[in-house]
């Protein structure tokens, strides 16, 4: 992954965990575990769109988004049911 990819990538995971933190989450240690555990899963997901390359015209350039933004989600739904 290249710088090209990460800051996008970063992006993304930003973007999710402020929609997180809009839908519900309170306190500044959600929002850290919101933020986390969204580029945890962004990251998941450009490994696997990168590994398996199923909706390579849905891609932006070379981010795979669609996976990176549905790994953040499932990652970030994950840690909330988790109760930290």
């Amino acid at each position: 992954m290249s710088w090209v990819d990460a800051l996008p990538l970063l992006l993304l995971a930003t973007l999710c965990a402020g929609f997180y933190a809009l839908l519900g989450a309170r306190g500044y240690r959600r929002l850290l575990v919101g933020w986390l555990s969204s580029l945890a899963g962004a990251i998941l997901g450009y490994a696997l769109g990168h590994a398996f390359g199923l909706s390579r015209p849905l891609w932006l350039g070379s981010l795979p988004w669609l996976e990176a933004v549905l790994g953040a989600i499932l990652l970030q739904v994950v840690a909330s049911r988790l109760r930290v």
